[in-house]
């Protein structure tokens, strides 16, 4: 009588044992879901702050450029700016010569 009792009383530790490690491996089953779809989601973060920072290079690559052709066409401004007075003042010469030679053929 004591054997059959010690042998139930195994059994029941045994499938209390046996019902607890099932449900660790549930829990530790869910607890692996849980952290594989934490990593992807990590792992789309990731690549999405890459693209952010590839697309911020390239915005500032074109903000460089950008800057760089205002200097360029400001500096060509510049020069067409005095070509155009040195045009301005070669033209006014050439007016005051025609006036006095056109004065000077009136006079003759």
């Amino acid at each position: 009588d004591s054997l059959a009792a010690s042998l139930t009383t195994t059994r029941d530790a045994t499938g209390a044992a046996q019902s607890a490690a099932d449900r660790a491996l549930a829990a530790a089953n869910l607890v692996d879901q849980r952290a594989t779809a934490a990593h992807e989601q990590l792992r789309a973060a990731a690549e999405e702050a890459q693209r952010e920072h590839q697309a911020l290079e390239a915005v500032q690559r074109c903000q460089q450029r950008a800057d760089q052709l205002i200097t360029d066409l400001k500096s060509d401004l510049g020069r067409v700016t005095e070509d155009l007075a040195a045009s301005r003042t070669s033209a006014a010469a050439i007016a005051d010569r025609v006036r006095e030679e056109a004065s000077g053929a009136v006079e003759a």
